[in-house]
């Protein structure tokens, strides 16, 4: 089982790398700019771009979360639930339900490429940020991610 849950994790990274690479050369920026990473990230949350690559690059995004977090759990086994390890899955659901409201929630915001968007929208109590439900579940997944790394 280790085994597949690596291969899934390091074809889920490279499916992510390669879908950067394409992304930096679409936009004519180095991938070695140092903020040709937070244009990616801007995109990826917020499905700027070629629609196709930014789903693809967002499920091997959560694919390669969910990896590394099941290897964890393999790892520690009969230790793992209660753990502070175990508490990074509600972080992974933090970050899923923020993709989820950054596509499909967050209509007619100015996203000025600092890498800051998703952040800026997690703390947005304005306008959609009383009301959006993936936005309220993504508060409450990081909020119990803290809470149990923490414990």
């Amino acid at each position: 089982m280790i085994y597949i849950l690596m291969f899934v994790t390091i074809l889920s990274f490279a499916t992510g790398t390669i879908i950067f690479y394409r992304f930096s050369q679409v936009e004519r920026r180095s991938t070695q700019a140092p903020f040709t990473p937070m244009y990616f990230f801007d995109a990826l949350f917020f499905g700027l771009g070629s629609k196709r690559d930014m789903n693809i690059a967002a499920f091997s995004f959560m694919v390669f979360l969910l990896s590394i977090w099941g290897l964890t759990y393999i790892k520690q086994q009969g230790e793992f639930w209660g753990s502070p390890n175990s508490y990074f899955g509600l972080g992974i659901a933090g970050i899923f339900f923020l993709i989820m409201h950054c596509r499909y929630g967050a209509k007619n915001i100015t996203i000025k490429h600092d890498g800051l968007a998703p952040m800026k929208e997690l703390i947005n109590f304005r306008k959609s940020g009383l009301i959006s439900p993936f936005l309220w579940l993504s508060r409450l997944g990081y909020l119990g991610c803290l809470v149990g790394i923490s414990h």
